[in-house]
């Protein structure tokens, strides 16, 4: 589960810094891939990693000048909310283990309540939660969930073969009328 919370991190961040990256060479700002490289590593700061690289991107846009400046702010805000938003859940839950939703609401919560730490680690935390929650809820249901399913299905068969046999008893003792 760490491994995965690690792994998800790095793609974030590599996603990150690509996407920055590319989009400052696009908008002609100098030292793109420095910038790119800054946003990779920032990344791996919650909450104020993004507003530091966003910083450096503006102000060294700023020497473009102020609409070379807005449009590197503008672009810099899409390009967090989509790694906010849109994929940093769907890849943090996947690498933990946990729905995107959860992902989302253990971040939002952790860093609401435990500020920097809270938004470190979160999404981990959310992944053991749920591990033993399910853990607990197997052993109180009495067994995994293959077995659950197999019993069920046995039982939905044996129900099945319970009424074919009175049908077909039905209509043996019914009476055939010429």
């Amino acid at each position: 589960m760490v491994g995965g919370y690690i792994r998800g991190t790095l793609t974030l961040a590599a996603l990150v810094g690509v996407l920055v990256g590319g989009g400052m060479l696009v908008l002609h700002v100098p030292y793109a891939v420095l910038l790119g490289v800054l946003a990779f590593f920032m990344e791996f700061i919650p909450i104020i990693g993004v507003l530091i690289s966003g910083t450096v991107c503006v102000l060294i846009a700023l020497f473009q000048g102020p609409v070379v400046a807005l449009l590197v702010l503008v672009y810099f805000a899409i390009v967090h909310v989509i790694e906010g938003d849109v994929v940093g859940p769907r890849i943090m839950g996947k690498a933990v283990g946990i729905h995107p939703a959860t992902a989302l609401l253990a971040l939002v919560a952790g860093s609401e309540l435990f500020g920097l730490w809270g938004a470190l680690f979160g999404a981990p935390l959310a992944g053991v939660l749920q591990a033993v929650g399910t853990a607990a809820w197997r052993e109180l249901r009495g067994g995994d969930a293959q077995a659950i399913v197999q019993a069920v299905v046995a039982q939905e068969k044996q129900k099945g073969a319970e009424e074919e046999l009175a049908t077909d008893e039905q209509h043996r003792s019914a009476p055939v009328v010429p």
